[in-house]
């Protein structure tokens, strides 16, 4: 039963004058009592070969799918060819040639109709190269990791647990009431209710983040904040690094955007506290993105301009200094035509937003 392999072979047919003859010769995928099944779909009338097996040293699942329409098409009549204004065609069709073979009867076992479904490993992300052993994002997708390896959502256990904890990071150190949190995170809960659901939920972070958990939130004087900041590297704290110095050089403003990214704070986070908080940081964002801005034009760095151009306006699709960068910069690179079609389409989408028609003209941005 196991020796016995699965084939796939290739036939090219001819339909005038009728003749079939193999392409190649016939692929092994394998035996059909290891990791392979055939199933017949109903609805889409095919016959369906499923092959799966881990890979080498791995535990990565890889899967193939080989599938023959079933029963197979029928051949265009010479009438039907002729109609179609040609006296012969040739169609190359690809014929799924499956054998199995099983102890005694050798059968071939047709089910009428079998959902298969696999659930693959996911992919778990690595955190940056940071020496500390709890590293945070919340620029782009809201991730935390502890020595390198992402805490799956479904370890937080309470998704109020882990946006709590974002809340405290985005805080970077500063109390915050209890009263208030119980405000934001459980406003239709009873006061006991609520300061039920509070220690729990500081109870499964501090479990979450492992050994360090225990340290790093402090509760004194009826306030939450987060300690243990010598443990914490994040994103935010080195994008406010960079920025709070008193002189910043454009290497360290490039840096700091780098961080930022295109699509800004936590954006698939949909609670009404990190609306405020999230508009803070894209005001820091553009202003920095002005600075620098001025800087590129300063050194005639125009590759710089277009570039931050276009970071600008994926963090907003109607901003003024973003097309300004990214059509002065096309425009000083001897790129008139592509500047020219950069603007028309933001004007398109500008009138299409906002209904008016947009009033900077393009010879005016490219002086």
């Amino acid at each position: 039963y196991n020796t016995v392999p699965t084939e796939i072979q290739i036939y090219e047919v001819r339909l005038e004058p009728l003749a079939i003859r193999p392409v190649g010769r016939a692929e092994e995928i394998k035996s059909y009592a290891w990791g392979a099944r055939m199933v017949f779909d109903s609805t889409t009338r095919r016959l369906i070969l499923m092959h799966s097996e881990l890979r080498e040293n791995s535990d990565i699942l890889e899967a193939s799918f080989y599938s023959l329409d079933y029963p197979p098409l029928p051949a265009i009549a010479p009438a039907a060819i002729e109609a179609r204004g040609t006296d012969k065609v040739w169609v190359v069709a690809i014929i799924v040639f499956l054998v199995a073979a099983a102890v005694g009867l050798g059968v071939w076992v047709v089910r009428r109709r079998e959902t298969v479904s696999f659930t693959p490993r996911r992919r778990v992300r690595e955190a940056p190269p940071h020496d500390a052993p709890l590293t945070v994002q919340v620029f782009g997708e809201y991730a935390v990791f502890v020595k390198g390896s992402e805490i799956p959502h479904r370890t937080w256990e309470s998704e109020k647990a882990r946006l709590l904890f974002l809340y405290l990071v985005l805080k970077n150190g500063h109390g915050i009431s209890v009263d208030q949190v119980t405000l934001l995170f459980w406003p239709d809960a009873s006061k006991a209710s609520a300061t039920n659901s509070r220690n729990s939920s500081i109870s499964r972070i501090r479990h979450t983040l492992g050994d360090d958990g225990a340290e790093m939130i402090v509760r004194e004087n009826q306030a939450l904040r987060l300690a243990a900041e010598d443990k914490i590297d994040c994103d935010l704290y080195r994008f406010e690094h960079l920025l709070g110095k008193e002189s910043v050089s454009a290497g360290e403003i490039e840096q700091a955007l780098e961080i930022y990214g295109e699509i800004g704070l936590a954006p698939e986070v949909d609670t009404m506290w990190i609306g405020p908080i999230r508009e803070h940081y894209h005001r820091v964002a553009v202003r920095t993105a002005r600075k620098l801005g001025a800087l590129y034009k300063e050194e005639s760095d125009w590759n710089g301009l277009t570039r931050l151009g276009r970071q600008v306006l994926k963090w907003d699709a109607l901003d003024d200094d973003g097309i300004w960068m990214v059509v002065k910069g096309l425009h000083r690179r001897d790129k008139p035509a592509r500047a020219h079609e950069e603007y028309q389409k933001y004007l398109d989408h500008y009138l299409t937003e906002v209904g008016e028609t947009y009033e900077i003209s393009f010879q005016k941005m490219i002086e």
